[in-house]
């Protein structure tokens, strides 16, 4: 069966979302023995040419049916922008299929926060 990445939402937990800063790497983890997906996010420069119109943009890497299916990118491959507080939308675009799907990101406060390595 092939699975094709349809549509991803990915919540970060933070301690404090004022400043809107969700740069660096994250983690998301559903039943870790068989999925997992890591992101790894920066904010372009001007002289990075069309990466320059995101807020938002980065590298990913998911693992799933317990390592059956390995989507990982060394290239830029996440494009966001900021649609209003603690919402960023853009896309993903996978290396195992070539699909661009919609990614959705709300960072929020929580009780036991996901780290940032």
């Amino acid at each position: 069966m092939r699975f094709t990445l349809q549509s991803l939402a990915i919540f970060l937990f933070v301690n404090n979302t004022d400043g809107q800063d969700i740069t660096g790497p994250w983690r998301w983890t559903n039943n870790a023995a068989d999925r997992s997906f890591e992101i790894e996010l920066g904010i372009p420069t001007p002289d990075d040419g069309v990466f320059a119109s995101y807020d938002f943009v980065g590298e990913h890497c998911g693992v799933y049916y317990v390592g059956g299916r390995i989507d990982c990118t060394e290239a830029i491959s996440i494009f966001l922008r900021k649609e209003k507080e603690n919402t960023f939308q853009g896309t993903v675009k996978s290396a195992y299929s070539d699909s661009i799907s919609p990614l959705d990101i709300c960072p929020r406060k929580a009780a036991n926060p996901l780290e940032s390595n």
